[in-house]
C-alpha cells in the first residue's frame, strides 16, 4: 500500500514549518518531511513583478519535481533535495547556503509550505491537509523585519490574497491561529492528523 501524504499549509508567519517539524521530532519513524520552499527554481527562471523577483508567485516554484519526489516517496524511493531546512540544515542561517539531503520513504509523508496546496495534481495526492489562517496584520507582526519592506507590501501581501489565502478552500481542515502560540498550533495539527500518526 502506498505512504500517504498530508499537508500544512498556510501564509507567511503561520507556523507552518514549526509545526511540521515539531511533528517529525516527535513522530520520526512515521514522518517524512517536505518543504515546498525547497522547489524554487533558479533566479533566472522566477518571473518578475514591479522589477523584483516574485518568490511568491506559483510558476516560481518547480511542482514538476515536487510532484515526481512525492510519487518517489509514496513508491518507496528516497529522494534527493537541496535545502535550507532548519530540521534538516540547522547550519543554514549562519552559511546561507542550501546542501542536499536524502530523504528516505516513511508510512507518512508530510508536504509543508505556502503553496502547498496550491497545484490540483498535487492536491489529488493528499490524505488530509491543514491550512493555518491569519490575517495580514498578524502575519507581519511575527516577520517584523519584513513589515515595512517594498517587497512585502507590493509582492508578499498580494500574493498571499491572490495565489495563497484562496487554497484554505481545498483544506480539510482551516485553523484561525492569529491568537496561538506555537504549542498551541502543533497541538490542532497534531490532533487532525493523529489518526495516520499513531496508525
Amino acid at each position: 500500500m502506498s505512504n500517504i501524504i498530508i499537508a500544512i499549509a498556510g501564509a507567511s508567519g503561520a507556523g507552518k514549518s514549526t509545526a511540521a517539524i515539531t511533528l517529525v521530532k516527535k513522530y520520526p519513524e512515521r514522518i517524512a518531511l517536505l518543504h515546498v520552499d525547497d522547489y524554487f527554481r533558479k533566479k533566472e527562471e522566477v518571473p518578475l513583478l514591479h522589477n523584483m523577483l516574485n518568490w511568491d508567485d506559483p510558476r516560481a516554484l518547480n511542482f514538476e519535481k515536487l510532484l515526481l519526489d512525492l510519487h518517489s516517496l509514496q513508491d518507496g524511493q528516497p529522494v534527493t533535495v537541496r535545502t535550507k531546512s532548519e530540521f534538516y540544515h540547522p547550519d543554514y542561517a549562519g552559511t546561507d547556503t542550501k546542501i542536499h539531503v536524502t530523504i528516505s520513504p516513511k508510512p507518512v509523508i508530510l508536504l509543508e509550505g505556502f503553496m502547498a496546496l496550491w497545484h490540483p495534481e498535487v492536491r489529488k495526492l493528499l490524505t488530509a491537509s491543514v491550512f493555518l489562517d491569519m490575517s495580514a496584520e498578524a502575519s507581519l507582526k511575527r516577520r517584523k523585519r519584513f513589515e515595512n519592506s517594498e517587497y512585502t507590501t507590493k509582492i508578499l501581501l498580494p500574493m498571499i490574497e491572490e495565489h495563497v489565502r484562496p487554497t484554505r478552500a481545498f483544506a480539510t481542515s482551516l485553523m484561525d491561529v492569529s491568537t496561538l502560540d506555537a504549542q498551541a498550533v502543533f497541538e490542532r495539527v497534531e490532533e487532525v492528523f493523529s489518526p495516520w500518526l499513531t496508525a
